[in-house]
């Protein structure tokens, strides 16, 4: 139980880890659905694949900001 107690204690890192992983998902499904909306949700093959090319370019330097303004700190 005394291993469970402190898996689940809240601490600044689990806090920061939570918010980045939410920023990350949310990235990746506005990018998507953007994607689905301006296609009429049946886009391409080749814009399927320049959906996956994209991804890391845009949750790189979406993240690098969101770190760089600090809103990754949340308090």
């Amino acid at each position: 139980m005394k291993i469970l107690g402190k898996m689940l204690a809240p601490t600044a890192f689990k806090r920061f880890m939570f918010f980045f992983l939410s920023d990350i998902f949310i990235i990746i499904f506005s990018l998507y659905f953007s994607f689905q909306l301006r296609f009429d949700f049946a886009p391409a093959d080749g814009y399927r694949t320049l959906f996956i090319e994209a991804l890391p370019i845009f949750l790189i330097i979406k993240m690098a900001v969101f770190c760089g303004f600090r809103l990754c700190k949340i308090t």
